[in-house]
């Protein structure tokens, strides 16, 4: 299967917002100034999105970003009957 970024670009942008919002309270940054989350669009092939996070926090002398890489099926991006965070639930490991 051959596939566009314009047609999950929309969903995906939903995904990755949401995956940031729950990522920043699992973490625990949300409890530290400077604490932050980002989730961007790395890649995609046939089958899978790729998604790069990072997390931490930047504050004063305080530095530290961790970068983690995800995927997820583009068949669970595009499922219309998942609210999207059930599609977070989906997300694994790279």
């Amino acid at each position: 299967m051959n596939i566009s970024f314009e047609k999950f670009e929309k969903p995906l942008r939903l995904l990755l917002d949401e995956f940031e919002w729950q990522e920043y309270r699992n973490t625990g940054v949300n409890r530290l100034n400077g604490g932050f989350t980002h989730a961007d669009y790395e890649d995609f092939d046939n089958e899978w999105v790729y998604i790069e996070l990072k997390w931490g926090v930047v504050d004063g002398d305080e530095n530290t970003v961790h970068t983690e890489q995800y995927k997820i099926a583009i068949s669970d991006l595009l499922d219309s009957t998942l609210a999207v965070s059930k599609k977070v639930e989906k997300i694994q490991d790279a």
